[in-house]
């Protein structure tokens, strides 16, 4: 989400609203992992909201659509973020810092391979990058 919204809108507005992610993290702190919020937290969550809006002007012009696609790259980031400590409850953080790299090359693989055929040999997962494959395992 953060390279499309960065080919939609100018770097700083993207930059400034994938920001929020902390805010979106305290917001949903109190629902979803049950974590009492304070009012200091919730009047930097609003210094902070005001920041962004400062920085996105939402009435100045047009409201561009685009700024959905950042904002929903923030909550995601956010969503992640709670995810991570939900699992770390039970889980060791090693398990985090394993399976987040091997699951984002697993899905986005096919994607980054510009369609050529996925290798089947056992390098594939350390071929794979976000710039596609390399040349010694495609053959």
């Amino acid at each position: 989400m953060i390279l499309v919204s960065a080919h939609l809108m100018p770097l700083a507005e993207v930059s400034a609203i994938l920001f929020l992610a902390p805010l979106f993290v305290t917001l949903l702190s109190a629902p979803l992992l049950g974590e009492r919020v304070g009012a200091h937290r919730w009047g930097s969550v609003v210094v902070g909201f005001t920041g962004a809006l400062l920085i996105i002007r939402p009435g100045i012009e047009v409201v561009q659509l685009a700024v959905l696609v950042p904002l929903a790259g923030a909550a995601m980031m956010a969503l992640y973020q709670i995810a991570t400590r939900i699992m770390g409850r039970t889980d060791a953080a090693l398990t985090s810092v394993v399976y987040t790299p091997l699951v984002g090359t697993l899905v986005f693989r096919h994607r980054s391979s510009g369609g050529r055929p996925i290798p089947k040999d056992g390098c594939s997962c350390f071929c794979w990058g976000p710039s596609g494959p390399s040349r010694k395992c495609t053959k």
